[in-house]
């Protein structure tokens, strides 16, 4: 018989089956599928304090300047805000899955985003949980 911790049953004694947490680096650039709430935060953040190294070492060398140190560093920030741009578009489609919304809904977040009023759209995201798996059309 298999051993079940107490935290792991539910009131009427039936086994809880908690998802592991099994994002892979592959699932950043993905946009099938969905992410619980952790999951959307930490994609929506590995971009941000992956690039925050380079950030440091560009202020260090003088981004500023328009010799061959501060070029590399700023052509680096730009692919880096690229692809950070895109992994963050990603997490949201996927957590919009996850409440059992299409992704198309990331666009009016996106566009409310660039006028300064989306991020109260995001909060919801962060606040609600998805629905169960199974329940939604992704998943």
């Amino acid at each position: 018989m298999e051993k079940i911790e107490l935290s792991n049953v539910m009131s009427n004694g039936t086994p809880i089956k908690r998802k592991k947490s099994g994002m892979k680096p592959s699932d950043l650039f993905n946009p099938a599928g969905r992410f619980s709430r952790s999951e959307f935060i930490v994609a929506s953040l590995s971009p941000v304090i992956l690039a925050l190294p380079v950030v440091l070492l560009g202020l260090l060398f003088g981004l500023t300047g328009f010799d061959k140190t501060g070029i590399i560093m700023l052509s680096l920030l730009c692919v880096l805000g690229g692809i950070s741009g895109y992994v963050q578009i990603v997490a949201l489609i996927k957590r919009l899955h996850d409440m059992g919304n299409s992704g198309w809904w990331a666009t009016l977040l996106i566009v409310l985003i660039f006028f300064g009023i989306g991020l109260i759209g995001l909060i919801p995201l962060l606040v609600f949980p998805g629905q169960p798996k199974g329940q939604t059309r992704w998943g």
